[in-house]
């Protein structure tokens, strides 16, 4: 009992010393108004631009996986993939281009994809 009581007392005494100096760096006190807003756009671009990249490496690996196991090896992802100003991913469409397969089960390959991705692909051969 005593232990967590030390620890809560711990966690509020940490908690109550960090809150305000989150508080000063979000002013940007020390910031001329343009270059905070410059920092703040270019932080928040860096940001989308990661976010949307992580998504699209993503889906490429699982599509990698789907095509590995239906035996085609020369195929292209292109992910359309959007944010909201609330920083929410919007995957507007996957297009797998496939250049040639063994077995030519492209309605296969598309219903995997769907139903491991969840959401519309299309598949375009090439």
């Amino acid at each position: 009992m005593e232990k967590t009581l030390r620890a809560v007392i711990g966690i509020f005494v940490v908690s109550a010393i960090c809150t305000p100096l989150l508080k000063l760096k979000k002013t940007d006190a020390f910031l001329p108004a343009f270059v905070a807003d410059a920092v703040t756009q270019t932080d928040t671009s860096d940001l989308e631009l990661q976010m949307k990249n992580a998504c699209r490496n993503t889906i490429g690996k699982v599509v990698d996986d789907i095509m590995n196991s239906a035996g085609v090896e020369n195929y292209e992802v292109e992910a359309d993939v959007d944010m909201d100003e609330k920083y929410c991913i919007i995957i507007q469409e996957i297009r797998i281009n496939i250049q040639q397969t063994n077995n030519g089960s492209f309605a296969e390959i598309e219903a995997m994809a769907k139903e491991r991705l969840g959401v519309p692909v299309k598949i375009v051969c090439e």
